[in-house]
C-alpha cells in the first residue's frame, strides 16, 4: 500500500509537472506575496520538486525564502495553512522520504548511501523518520516491495 501509495502521488507530482507552466526559477515565477496560501504552495511544491531542491541536506525553511525571494512568516504560513503539511519542514522531509522509497525499490544501493543520496545529514535521522512515517524500516521495505515484484 505504501508503495501504491508513494507511485500514484509520484504520478501525480509529474503530471503536473509536465502540463503545468513551464517555470523554472524564481526568477521566472510570478509575485508570489501577492496570492493566497494554497495557490503558494501549489507552485513552490511544484518548483521544489521539479528542481529536486529537497536533495540538498541544507535546504530548509530559510533556503525557500532566499530561493524565492519571501519571508519567514510568508513561507511559514503558506505550508501551514495553504497545504496539509505543519510545515516546511514536513513537506521536505515527505519529499525526501519519497525519494528514498523510489531509491530503495530501484537500486541496490546501501542504505545509508540512500539515506545521504536523498538530502538526509544523517542516515540515523532517515532510518527515524522512516520508520515514524511508514511503520517499517527502509530494509523491511525494500524487501516488501522485492517480494512484491517477485
Amino acid at each position: 500500500q505504501i508503495a501504491e501509495s508513494i507511485s500514484l502521488s509520484d504520478r501525480y507530482d509529474q503530471l503536473s509537472a509536465d502540463t503545468g507552466k513551464e517555470e523554472g526559477t524564481s526568477a521566472d515565477i510570478q509575485d508570489l506575496t501577492t496570492l493566497s496560501n494554497e495557490e503558494r504552495f501549489k507552485i513552490l511544491s511544484d518548483d521544489i520538486r521539479k528542481q529536486r531542491l529537497y536533495l540538498d541536506p541544507n535546504f530548509d525553511r530559510q533556503a525557500v525564502c532566499d530561493h524565492y525571494g519571501l519571508s519567514l512568516a510568508l513561507v511559514g504560513a503558506t505550508f501551514a495553512q495553504g497545504s496539509d503539511y505543519h510545515s516546511v519542514a514536513d513537506f521536505i522531509r515527505d519529499c525526501r522520504l519519497r525519494h528514498a522509497c523510489h531509491l530503495l525499490t530501484s537500486t541496490d544501493q546501501r542504505t545509508a548511501d540512500i539515506a545521504t543520496a536523498s538530502g538526509f545529514l544523517r542516515p540515523t535521522t532517515f532510518y527515524h523518520d522512516f520508520k515514524t512515517r511508514y511503520s517499517i524500516t527502509p530494509s523491511e521495505y525494500r524487501k516488501q516491495n522485492k517480494a512484491q515484484v517477485l
